[in-house]
């Protein structure tokens, strides 16, 4: 026997209707379905002119860039050769003996001041100096003297707004003149009210507080404006003049009337590296010089990369004043891993000079009186 009509239909009036029915729980399935699932948004295809870039292949850029960082930080840490050969970078007098950082890393703050260093030239030709002098101000001492060591193609009008700052106790100044020298001077600003009563306190300017200067190609300053400079700053202990001055001025600075040692009585480390005018005989008048000094600690003299100076005179020169002052010749020489603050200057252009420092000559008798050569023709750094 077969089943009654309304079996067969499952309750529809039809077995048409049931089929109907179930099509129309399949459409709504299946839209429900496709609404799920979220579609990535349509991008319109690049011109002819332009290429496309995929996720990918920034992900393998990334990961490279990662490689390459990691890579030069084992180097950087584990090489003894690459850590001695930074010894004498810009700033290196700076931080001599206040280091306490780990060799290879570079923290945040100086990864930002040599990326700003390249662009304050910029700053300084839309602000002015003044602005840019005061925006500059709520920076730290510290920053500031990391910035004007990363700053080597500064002029005048820049390091004036670098250094003009009362707690500034590092500086650094390339390629200056005599109004630079003279502007960093410390010195009572004129009153701006006509009646002193109302007038208030005085107010200052200039690098009050100096005790590390750095002064590098600077071979337009005259022997004037450094007898003022260092006059005005007499608690200069670490002085650095690379590259700077001439045949005339450079002597008078050293040996005159109001030398170096005579000006600076607590001076604790003297850099001459890149000096052509220095010769044997000046280095022996000034050592005379040094050993007469009322003095507990030695002086620490660097003459890396000067010309007229013989390896033989200075060799001589440390047996006989090697109580008074310590000399340094090479650059590879070790004084202690105490100037590794010195990494974080010129940091774009690190990887590239350690790669073609590399390569050095080997039938020289004498391989830095050949890089010294070189050197002087390209702003006196040659290592």
């Amino acid at each position: 026997m077969g089943r009654k009509k309304g079996k067969q239909s499952s309750g529809f009036v039809s077995k048409r209707a049931r089929a109907e029915r179930s099509a129309d729980l399949k459409s709504a399935a299946a839209e429900v379905s496709l609404s799920k699932h979220r579609t990535l948004p349509s991008y319109p295809e690049p011109g002819p002119g332009r290429r496309g870039v995929r996720l990918q292949q920034l992900l393998g850029l990334l990961r490279e860039r990662a490689i390459e960082d990691r890579i030069e930080d084992r180097q950087r840490r584990f090489s003894k050769k690459e850590r001695t050969r930074e010894r004498n970078v810009p700033g290196w007098a700076l931080y001599h003996g206040t280091s306490t950082r780990r060799e290879g890393v570079f923290s945040l703050t100086s990864l930002c001041t040599a990326a700003l260093s390249t662009s304050l030239r910029y700053y300084l030709e839309a602000l002015g100096r003044t602005e840019l002098h005061r925006a500059l101000s709520l920076l730290s001492p510290h920053v500031l003297s990391a910035l004007s060591c990363c700053c080597t193609h500064a002029d005048d009008d820049l390091a004036l707004a670098l250094g003009c700052h009362e707690g500034l106790e590092r500086l650094s100044l390339h390629g200056v003149t005599d109004r630079a020298v003279l502007g960093i001077i410390p010195r009572l600003l004129p009153w701006e009210a006509s009646d002193w009563e109302t007038a208030g306190e005085p107010r200052s300017a200039g690098a009050a507080n100096l005790r590390r200067l750095e002064v590098r190609n600077a071979r337009e300053l005259s022997v004037s404006a450094a007898r003022v400079l260092l006059r005005s700053s007499p608690a200069i202990t670490h002085f650095a003049l690379v590259n700077s001055m001439d045949g005339d001025s450079g002597p008078e600075v050293l040996l005159g009337e109001e030398g170096v040692c005579d000006l600076l009585t607590d001076l604790a480390l003297l850099d001459l590296s890149c000096c052509a005018w220095l010769s044997d005989m000046i280095l022996g008048a000034f050592l005379e010089r040094v050993a007469n000094r009322s003095s507990h600690s030695p002086l620490i003299l660097s003459v890396v990369a000067c010309p007229n100076i013989s390896l033989r005179t200075v060799e001589s020169y440390k047996e006989k004043y090697a109580k008074k002052c310590r000399i340094i010749v090479h650059a590879m020489d070790e004084f202690g891993d105490n100037c590794q603050d010195a990494r974080l200057i010129r940091f774009p252009q690190r990887v590239a000079e350690a790669r073609n420092a590399k390569k050095e000559p080997s039938k020289l008798t004498s391989p830095w009186l050949e890089k010294t050569n070189n050197s002087l023709q390209h702003d006196g750094t040659w290592w």
